[in-house]
C-alpha cells in the first residue's frame, strides 16, 4: 500500500483542486491522499490482486458540526487532492462514488486531523466489501461479495477439504474452497469470499480468504444439545456451528466417501456423526451397542438433517454399557459391552487367548483376548458380543485387571452326562468338575489327548490341550478320572471339559494285589505293584513276570523298560494267554530300584512243570536234574528236557540270550533258576533269564565208573596223564587213576605232559571193543606230579591187557624179536618172553625211525596197551625212543 501511496502523490502535484464547498477563511491548506479496493481483505495492498478506488468521493467535514468544507473525487491512479482548505480542526470522510453498492468503506488512517496555514495533509483511504456478521451472511443471496469477522472453529487442514467454520456472536458460516492458510481453530480471521448456495440450501463463503486477526483467541465451548437438536441444528440456529452430545447409543454404521457415518441418539432421536477420513479415528470400536460422546461442527447433510462432525480423536469419547454377564449372554450379536467378574483360566492357559469369566449371573467366554489375565484375577472386559459354536461369546475383548489375585470359587461337581449337556446349556463355559472312569483315549494330529470318561451317567469328553505339559501315560482306559476344567461347546450340542492345568487333571488306579488281578475278568485296566522278576529286555518280547505277598504275574507288551529286582507299580489290562492270567499292553513306572529279587523256592521238575498245579504260574522258581535231551528249534531257541528223577522239565534257552549252547549236553546236571511260563498244551517250561540262570555240569567219575559209561555219558575225570597230548600226534591222552587207566580221544589242543595231573571232560564210547572218553575239554590241574610206578608182566598177559583189565595201561615186558613189519609208516616187532607173542608199535610221531632192529635180539620194552583193531589182542605203544633198549644180540 505504501508503495502505491508514493506513486499517486507525485500524479496528484499536477491534479486540481477540489470542489470548494464553503469559503471561510483565505488561510488555507492542502489535503490529499489515496484510496484504494481491498480486494482480497487481506489489509495489505496486493499488486495484481488490489485495485484503485477509482471514482469514489473522499470529503473534509469540520470535525464538530460534520459540515462539508470540500471534497474531491479518486482518480483512476486512486489519488485524490482537496486543495485551499481553510485552516481549522476537520475530519476526513469518503463516500462509495461510482465504485458499486458492494463496496464500502473499511478504513480511513488518522480520519480526524488539524490544518494549520500551507500545511499539507495525507491520508489513506481503504475500501472493502461489506461486513456482516454470520447471521447477516447468511441471510444474503448467493454471489455477493462480502467479509466477516469471526473466530475459526477448525483449521485449514482439519478435515482436508478447505473447508473452515467460522463463528461470532450471531452464528456460525463456512467457508469453502479457502485458500491454503496456517489458520488454526481458535483463531480470529477475517474472511472475504462470495456467497454461494450449500448443501440443503445454505448460504455458505466461497472461493474464501481468511485473514488472521490475532492467534490463539479462546475457543468458545460447544454448546451441549440433544441429538435431535444438532440433527436440526436448533431450527438452523446452530447452523455451522460447534455442538457437543453426550450419552447417545451407537445404532448403526456405515462407510461413505468422507469416512464413518454413526447413526447415534440419546433418546430424543437420530443424529449422524460423520468420523472424517483424514482424521484418524480406527483406533476406537465404534459399533452398535457402544455408548458415543462428542462435539464437533454442524454440516448440512444430503438428507435435509444435520451431520455432527469432530474435529480431532480428543473431541469424541466412546464407553460401553457395563452389563452382568447373563445379559452378555443375551444381547445379540455386534455388541460393544462391558463386563466384570472373575477369569476363571489364564490367558495363555490354552494357547489361544481365550479366558472364561464368571460373574453372580454367570459364565462366558471370550475370545481373542487383548492382553494377558491370570485365573483368579477379578477383570473387567470389553468386547462384542458374538455366537462361536451356538453359544454366545465376548470377542476382541481388551482386559482391565481390577484386583489380582482374588481367587476363584470352588467350582461344582456334577456327573458326567450334565457336564456333556452343560447342563443344558446352563453351564456353557462355567468351571466344573468330574469324577469318572476313563473308557477311551486318542491322540489328535494336533497334539490333543481326548479322553472319554464316565461315571455311569453318560459320557463325556475330556481333552487334554496340547499347549499343558500333561503326563499323558496315566490317562489310561479304565483309570479313575479326577477332572476340573471349563466347559467349552463342540457345535454339535455337546461339550467338552478342559482342565486348565497339569493340577486340573489326575488319574489313578485301584492298585490290585497281583491274587486279585489273577482273578480279575479279562478287559479290566487295573494297576498291581511287586517286584519285577527279569528286566524288560531279557526275552527280548517286553514281558516282565512280577511277584508280590500274593502271587505271580506276566507282564506282557511293557511299553517301557524295567530292571530286574525294580519295586514298580504296572498298568495294564487284564487278559489272558494260554490259559494263564496275564497284564497285557502295560505301562510301568519304577517306584523304588533295586530293591532285589526274592530268592526263588526249588521244586521238583515235575512240580515246574505242571507249576504246581497252576499255582506257580510265571513264578521264579529254581531245578536241578539231568539232561535227558535236547534240541535247537527254528527260532533259535534251544530247549533241553530236564529231569530230577520225578518227572521231565522243558527249559527254554531264549535265542535272545547268549547261552553257550555246547555245554546243555545230555547227562550232564542242570541247575537252573527261571520263570515259568504255561504252553498251550497245559504245561510249563522254565525260562532262565539269563547266562547265569542255567548252568550245566557234569558228574566226576572214576576212571572206573567211566569205563562202564554208556556211550554218550558224559562225565569228568581226574588222574594222571600217561602220555603227552602231543606224544601219538593223534590227540589221544591216557589217564589212570587209582581205579584204572582209560584212553581219552580227540583231547582238544592243550599242553598236558606226561605226569601232569589233569581233569578232562569226555563222553563214554568204544573204539576196538574197549572203553574210551571223547575228549570235550582238558584242564592241567597240577603240572609234573610224575608217573605211577610200570608193572612188569609177561607178553601173553601184555597181548591180553590180562583180558581187558589193563586196557590202556602202561607196563614193562621183555622178550625175543621174532618178526619184524611196517605198517603205515610204523615199525612193527613182534616179541615173546615165551608166554607168547606181542606186537610192540614204534610209532614214527614218538621219533622211531624204520630199521635198528633184527630178529632175534632181545629187548625190554615199556610202554601203554592198546587195543588191536581185531579187538581181540593189545599192542605195546612206547611213549619215547627210550623206552625200548636191546639187551642182547644172537
Amino acid at each position: 500500500m505504501r508503495r502505491f501511496l508514493a506513486a499517486v502523490l507525485l500524479f496528484a502535484a499536477s491534479c486540481t483542486d477540489g470542489d470548494r464547498i464553503i469559503d471561510l477563511d483565505d488561510r488555507t491548506g492542502t489535503v490529499r491522499g489515496t484510496a484504494w479496493v481491498d480486494r482480497n481483505a487481506d489489509g495489505v495492498y496486493s499488486q495484481g490482486a488490489d485495485a484503485a478506488a477509482a471514482g469514489a468521493v473522499a470529503a473534509v467535514v469540520f470535525d464538530a458540526t460534520g459540515d462539508t468544507v470540500a471534497r474531491a473525487t479518486v482518480g483512476a491512479d486512486g489519488a485524490f487532492i482537496i486543495a485551499a482548505v481553510p485552516i481549522g480542526r476537520y475530519r476526513i470522510v469518503a463516500g462509495r462514488g461510482t465504485l458499486g453498492d458492494s463496496i464500502d468503506v473499511v478504513q480511513i488512517d488518522e480520519p480526524v486531523f488539524s490544518l494549520a496555514v500551507n500545511d499539507t495533509i495525507s491520508r489513506e483511504i481503504l475500501f472493502g466489501y461489506p461486513a456482516f456478521n454470520a447471521a447477516g451472511v447468511s441471510a444474503l443471496p448467493p454471489g455477493l461479495r462480502v467479509t466477516l469477522d469471526g473466530i475459526a472453529l477448525n483449521g485449514w487442514a482439519t478435515f482436508g477439504d478447505s473447508t473452515v467454520h467460522v463463528a461470532d456472536a450471531t452464528g456460525a458460516i463456512r467457508a469453502v474452497r479457502v485458500q491454503q492458510s496456517p489458520v488454526q481453530a481458535g483463531d480470529s480471521v477475517r474472511v472475504n469470499g462470495v456467497t454461494s448456495a450449500g448443501t440443503g440450501g445454505t448460504i455458505v463463503i466461497g472461493d474464501a480468504v481468511l485473514r488472521i486477526l490475532s492467534e490463539d483467541t479462546t475457543l468458545p465451548a460447544a454448546d451441549s444439545v440433544s441429538t435431535a437438536d444438532a440433527a436440526s441444528a436448533l431450527a438452523g440456529a446452530l447452523a455451522f456451528a460447534q455442538a457437543r452430545v453426550a450419552g447417545a447409543v451407537v445404532l448403526d454404521t456405515g462407510r461413505v466417501a468422507e469416512g464413518v457415518v454413526l447413526g447415534v441418539d440419546d433418546g430424543s432421536g437420530r443424529l449422524e456423526v460423520l468420523l472424517d477420513a483424514g482424521i484418524q479415528f480406527d483406533g476406537a470400536p465404534y459399533i452398535p451397542g457402544a455408548t458415543f460422546s462428542g462435539s464437533g461442527v454442524l454440516v448440512p447433510a444430503s438428507s435435509g438433517s444435520w451431520q455432527l462432525k469432530p474435529r480431532s480423536r480428543t473431541e469424541v469419547a466412546i464407553t460401553f454399557p457395563a452389563i452382568s454377564i447373563a445379559a452378555a449372554r443375551a444381547r445379540d450379536a455386534g455388541h460393544r459391552v462391558i463386563i466384570a467378574g472373575i477369569a476363571l483360566n489364564g490367558w495363555s492357559a490354552f494357547g489361544d487367548s481365550t479366558v472364561h469369566l464368571q460373574d453372580a449371573t454367570g459364565f462366558i467366554r471370550s475370545v481373542r483376548v487383548l492382553a494377558a489375565v491370570a485365573a483368579g484375577d477379578s477383570v473387567r472386559l470389553i468386547g462384542t458380543t458374538a455366537v462361536r459354536d451356538g453359544q454366545p461369546v465376548l470377542t476382541t475383548v481388551t482386559p482391565a485387571v481390577l484386583r489380582a489375585g482374588v481367587g476363584i470359587a470352588a467350582p461344582d461337581s456334577m456327573s458326567t452326562a450334565v457336564a456333556a449337556s452343560a447342563d443344558g446349556g446352563a453351564l456353557d463355559a462355567a468351571l466344573v468338575t468330574i469324577g469318572a472312569t476313563i473308557t477311551s483315549a486318542q491322540t489328535l494330529a494336533n497334539g490333543d489327548v481326548v479322553l472319554s470318561a464316565d461315571d455311569g451317567s453318560g459320557s463325556v469328553e475330556v481333552v487334554l490341550d496340547d499347549a499343558i505339559p500333561f503326563a499323558a501315560a496315566q490317562f489310561q482306559v479304565g483309570a479313575r478320572l479326577r477332572a476340573t476344567g471349563v466347559l467349552v461347546p463342540t457345535g454339535t450340542g455337546a461339550w467338552q471339559l478342559k482342565p486348565r492345568s497339569t493340577a486340573d487333571a489326575a488319574a489313578a488306579f485301584d492298585v490290585r494285589t497281583i491274587a486279585e488281578a489273577r482273578a480279575t475278568a479279562a478287559g479290566q485296566r487295573i494297576a498291581i505293584a511287586g517286584i519285577a522278576l527279569n528286566n524288560w529286555s531279557a526275552f527280548g518280547d517286553s514281558t516282565v513276570h512280577l511277584q508280590d505277598a500274593t502271587g505271580f504275574i506276566r507282564g506282557v507288551r511293557v511299553l517301557a523298560a524295567v530292571a530286574a529286582g525294580d519295586s514298580v507299580r504296572l498298568i495294564g489290562t487284564t487278559a489272558v494267554r494260554d490259559g494263564q492270567p496275564v497284564l497285557t499292553t502295560v505301562t510301568p513306572a519304577v517306584l523304588l530300584a533295586g530293591v532285589g529279587v526274592p530268592a526263588p523256592d526249588s521244586v521238583s521238575t515235575a512240580e515246574a512243570a505242571s507249576a504246581d498245579d497252576g499255582a506257580l504260574d510265571a513264578a521264579l522258581i529254581r531245578v536241578g536234574g539231568t539232561i535227558v535231551g535236547a534240541q535247537t528249534l527254528p527260532n533259535g531257541d534251544m530247549v533241553v528236557s530236564v529231569n530230577d528223577g520225578s518227572g521231565i522239565l522243558e527249559v527254554v534257552l531264549d535265542d535272545a540270550i547268549p547261552f553257550q549252547a555246547s555245554q546243555y549236553q545230555t547227562g550232564a546236571v542242570l541247575r537252573a533258576t527261571g520263570v515259568l511260563v504255561p504252553t498251550t498244551s497245559g504245561v510249563w517250561q522254565l525260562k532262565p533269564r539269563g547266562t547265569t540262570d542255567a548252568v550245566a555240569t557234569f558228574p566226576t567219575a572214576t576212571i572206573a565208573e567211566a569205563r562202564t559209561l554208556q556211550p554218550g555219558e558224559t562225565v569228568y575225570i581226574n588222574g594222571i596223564a600217561l602220555n603227552a597230548w602231543v606224544t601219538f600226534g593223534d590227540q589221544t591222552v591216557h589217564v589212570a587213576d587209582a581205579t584204572g587207566v582209560i584212553r581219552v580221544i580227540s583231547v582238544p589242543q592243550t599242553s598236558l605232559l606226561a605226569g601232569d595231573s589233569v581233569r578232562i571232560l569226555g563222553t563214554a564210547g568204544m573204539r576196538n571193543g574197549q572203553p574210551v572218553l571223547d575228549g570235550s575239554s582238558a584242564a592241567v590241574l597240577l603240572a609234573g606230579v610224575g608217573l605211577p610206578a610200570v608193572d612188569s608182566v609177561t607178553t601173553a598177559v601184555a597181548a591180553s591187557a590180562e583180558s581187558g583189565a589193563r586196557d590202556a595201561d602202561q607196563v614193562a615186558v621183555s622178550g625175543v624179536i621174532l618178526a619184524m613189519s611196517s605198517v603205515g609208516g610204523n615199525t612193527v616187532l613182534s616179541i615173546d618172553d615165551g608166554s607168547g607173542p606181542l606186537d610192540v608199535v614204534l610209532d614214527s610221531d614218538v621219533g622211531f625211525a624204520t630199521g635198528g632192529y633184527a630178529v632175534g635180539q632181545s629187548v625190554r620194552v615199556r610202554g601203554l596197551l592198546v587195543p588191536a583193531a581185531s579187538g581181540t589182542s593189545w599192542e605195546l605203544k612206547p611213549r619215547s625212543t627210550s623206552e625200548i633198549a636191546v639187551t642182547a644180540t644172537p
